[in-house]
């Protein structure tokens, strides 16, 4: 039989049949662009250089995500979250070994920015803008104008508030790489 002798003649790292490697697998973690806090729920997808073979995970509370049983060779791991910038790593895959992988995102931003005027005044400086319960803030020009720019995209209470005049309120949305508009005039209060 000289079929037996044959199998020395298989090339080193081809399995023969359907033995499956459990260390042939993607291991890694999503996490926050800064800070390094995990991601949970984010959308892992490997794709196979090779086959174009798409796989799909979610992150964990953790923001651990394992891919297992893969085919050797190159792969594209990508993140997806709403709200994210998505994030992408090349890793490749060994016969018997485990690559690991981290995928950092970062938020989406866009720009909140405006008028805002008060009423029977000409100038309208100096009047504080913020966005409530963040680090974001600024003071408008002369002219009322103010910029907040890379702010994470979400929703928040925009307050524009200056002594004498009634604070005003404004829930706004800030969408990736778009700018959010507002104006506004501050009216007295009463009695001041």
């Amino acid at each position: 039989g000289h079929g037996v002798a044959m199998h020395r003649w298989v090339a080193p790292g081809t399995s023969l049949g359907f033995k499956l490697h459990p260390a042939r697998k993607i291991v890694g973690r999503v996490v926050h662009n800064p800070g390094r806090s995990a991601i949970k729920g984010a959308r892992v997808r490997a794709v196979s250089w090779k086959t174009s073979r798409l796989t799909e995970a979610r992150s964990d509370a953790q923001g651990h995500f394992v891919f297992t049983a893969l085919p050797t060779g190159s792969y594209t791991v990508q993140a997806l979250k709403e709200t994210y910038a998505p994030a992408q790593e090349t890793v490749e895959v060994g016969v018997d070994a485990q690559a690991s992988v981290a995928l950092s995102l970062q938020r989406e931003r866009g720009n909140v920015a405006g008028t805002i005027l008060l009423e029977g005044v000409a100038s309208a400086g100096n009047i504080a803008v913020l966005l409530v319960d963040t680090n974001f803030s600024t003071q408008t020009n002369a002219q009322g104008q103010f910029s907040l720019t890379g702010v994470p995209t979400g929703t928040y209470t925009l307050r524009a508030q200056l002594n004498a005049y009634v604070p005003y309120e404004q829930q706004v949305a800030v969408l990736a790489g778009a700018q959010t508009s507002v104006s506004q005039t501050l009216s007295r209060e009463r009695g001041s």
